[in-house]
């Protein structure tokens, strides 16, 4: 499996990491993986700076920085929570709410739905957990914000997956207590 950094150096490109379930029985709608992907890790860093946006605009509106990425929402949890996102090495824009990140660490082996994945695990800086699309948030409430957000890349680096996690525990799995949310998102 080939395991690169994107230009931005955002997250782990992982074509190996797609879930395979259809989102209406359960999971979600992206097709599984083939096994013809290369070996060896790839990585580069960019060392990317904070930016700045009004926290009233959602995705759509933000306008794209070089070192920003735009994702569209593709799963239903997606679609009816956050939208469309944008994301840069310091932040997430969800539905016209911005969520500060801190790098936390990579993983190789985070337990993802089918099976171990590349990925990276973000924190979220400040304890917020705003509404968001349809009065949804990321996480429980002001009481138990979304604290973690673990990202990886399948598809050939085409679609992303972001996982949510309440607690102090580091997530290193999808089945940890504390996951509140998977969600899928394709590029644009």
């Amino acid at each position: 499996m080939r395991i690169s950094f994107l230009a931005v150096g955002l997250f782990w490109a992982c074509s190996a990491c797609a879930p395979a379930e259809d989102e209406q029985n359960g999971a979600n709608r992206l097709s599984e993986p083939t096994a013809s992907q290369p070996e060896g890790p790839q990585l580069a860093d960019t060392g990317v700076s904070k930016t700045n946006v009004d926290t009233t605009t959602n995705a759509s509106e933000v306008s794209q920085r070089p070192a920003e990425e735009r994702w569209l929402a593709y799963s239903n949890t997606a679609t009816s929570i956050t939208g469309d996102i944008v994301l840069a090495p310091t932040r997430l824009w969800a539905a016209g709410a911005e969520f500060p990140l801190s790098f936390v660490k990579d993983v190789n082996d985070f337990g993802g739905l089918n099976g171990k994945v590349p990925a990276r695990v973000f924190e979220v800086a400040q304890a917020i957990d705003p509404k968001l699309l349809n009065g949804n948030r990321l996480g429980s409430g002001a009481e138990n914000p979304t604290r973690w957000i673990v990202l990886w890349q399948f598809d050939q680096g085409n679609s992303l997956a972001m996982e949510t996690f309440e607690g102090e525990e580091l997530p290193r799995s999808i089945y940890d207590p504390g996951h509140s949310g998977s969600y899928y998102y394709t590029r644009e």
